[in-house]
């Protein structure tokens, strides 16, 4: 939150392969780097990265079900929560369109505040073409509530093939990517794209060196928090800071199951 930008925008369990090479063949403006996270997860991101610091002159807007069990509230000046108004039921998750438009909303709300936008992809559940073929290839609908997790299933042995589920986590980059993207085209300001934390795809585990795949809680491997650092530059504009708004935190039973949609629980 101490880096100089005016606009944040978060893309959720991201590699920064994967996020390379999107920039490279669509950002020719933009400066690529990768930084240290200090958490494997969302949760944890949140606690030590937004909590118990005074945001005050900044907007969060967040598909993230951990801002409804976690996030301070008050370290915003205001955070719009998605989870409940734009949650997609058959998808499961709440998609980038979505968070585009709030994001281009909450800019003109709030013209004299930085802004995190907080997405949801390339989180599992898989959006693209070949996600939805492992969905049905495994008998269940893309992201329902009955659906083997991806990546738990992959490191206990399922028979998804490797391949497949790489490219459809690919894909997920690919999506949300181009939607961040979009909305760097309207955003004024100098704009960070970066991730809360990574994922791993099959690296061997310490203690235990058996393959990891997924984002395991204060899990200390460095392709977890090792993520992207995307710069755009752009005309600067002058940020105010005022308390915050009052604001009410999500229905936890709305939360719970946003959370365990997501592989959390």
């Amino acid at each position: 939150m101490q880096e100089d930008w005016d606009n944040l925008l978060i893309v959720d369990a991201a590699r920064p392969e994967y996020t390379k090479k999107y920039v490279k063949g669509h950002m020719e403006n933009s400066d690529f780097d990768t930084v240290e996270m200090p958490a494997s997860y969302s949760g944890g991101f949140m606690q030590k990265v937004f909590n118990k610091k005074e945001n005050h002159d900044t907007v969060y807007v967040t598909a993230n079900p951990h801002s409804g069990t976690t996030l301070d509230l008050k370290s915003f000046h205001a955070v719009w929560n998605l989870l409940d108004t734009h949650w997609d039921k058959e998808l499961e998750t709440v998609p980038p369109e979505a968070v585009v438009q709030k994001a281009k909303e909450a800019r003109e709300k709030f013209p004299d505040k930085r802004l995190v936008v907080h997405f949801m992809q390339p989180h599992y559940p898989f959006l693209g073409p070949t996600g939805k073929d492992i969905a049905a290839g495994i008998g269940t609908e893309l992201g329902g509530a009955d659906s083997p997790h991806p990546w738990n299933e992959q490191m206990w042995g399922n028979k998804i093939p490797r391949h497949k589920l790489l490219k459809a986590y690919e894909e997920n980059h690919e999506i949300v990517l181009e939607s961040a993207d979009k909305l760097v085209g309207y955003l004024k300001g100098k704009t960070v794209m970066t991730a809360d934390h990574a994922n791993l795809i099959g690296e061997r585990g310490f203690p235990i060196p058996m393959r990891m795949y997924g984002h395991i809680i204060d899990f200390p491997h460095p392709n977890l928090t090792r993520v992207p650092w995307i710069e755009i530059s752009g005309e600067r504009r002058d940020t105010v800071s005022e308390p915050p708004i009052n604001m009410e935190k999500m229905d936890s039973e709305t939360v719970e199951h946003r959370l365990e949609a997501l592989g959390y629980k």
